[in-house]
């Protein structure tokens, strides 16, 4: 969704110097489906981050494996937050 929503925005910006009428309205889908996109990531690191503290919980001997790559998961879900 994301890549179609930049689409949008770009050929909005350009096309709103020559046809505003037309311009401006794929602007804003494009920066609708921009706000879209992002929010299914944020969504996406967080289970993975659950998961793997649940791995963590269930598998001792690999927890330390587990918790780092819930952490990284975390990292990366911050990225996506509102």
């Amino acid at each position: 969704m994301s890549f179609v929503g930049w689409l949008f925005l770009i050929s909005g910006i350009i096309s709103a110097f020559f046809v505003p009428v037309i311009g401006i309205p794929s602007i804003v889908i494009g920066v609708l489906l921009l706000l879209l996109g992002r929010k299914g990531k944020y969504g996406r690191y967080r289970y993975k981050e659950e998961k793997y503290k649940l791995k963590a919980e269930e598998d001792p001997e690999n927890a330390e494996k587990y918790l780092r790559k819930a952490r990284k998961s975390r990292v990366k879900a911050t990225k996506f937050e509102r």
